[in-house]
């Protein structure tokens, strides 16, 4: 009896010591390719698969907020250049463009908030949700990334 209540005692402790934090993020502004194997999320108790699916997904949401400024800043410096005439066809197109991008990310953010409330609700309440709700944000931001490196290709 008393070694099952060491044992006990010792994987409690051992759990509560482990550090489960949110992770600096620090993503490679030129790497094109998700790093898929950065985390592995199934792999500890509960608390630390929901930790690490939110991290996966904050690391995920700054690559992809480096990918849309890339994107803002390569078509402000384009609207720069053609800033000599507001009437050319150049700067209409550029002006345009950027206005659609920013329409369309404003866009995007609530359907992605929206598709991870649906996955999430399936779970409502359980220690599974969070898990759930941010792996779907991960999904839906990769994809986004994906996107906007498409776009970003296609202006180089």
């Amino acid at each position: 009896m008393r070694i099952l209540i060491i044992i006990l005692l010792s994987s409690l402790l051992s759990c509560n010591n482990k550090e489960v934090k949110d992770i600096t993020v620090k993503p490679d502004c030129n790497k094109k390719d998700i790093d898929t194997n950065r985390f592995n999320c199934y792999d500890g108790n509960q608390y630390e698969m929901n930790m690490c699916a939110y991290n996966e997904y904050k690391y995920n949401d700054s690559l992809l907020n480096i990918k849309y400024n890339k994107l803002i800043n390569k078509l402000n410096s384009d609207i720069e250049k053609n800033l000599i005439s507001k009437d050319s066809i150049e700067y209409k197109f550029f002006n345009d463009y950027k206005k659609k991008l920013i329409k369309s990310q404003r866009n995007w953010i609530k359907y992605r908030d929206t598709n991870a409330e649906i996955k999430g609700k399936l779970y409502d309440g359980g220690t599974m949700e969070s898990l759930i709700f941010n792996n779907q944000l991960t999904l839906d931001t990769k994809n986004r990334v994906l996107f906007l490196n498409g776009l970003i290709d296609e202006f180089n």
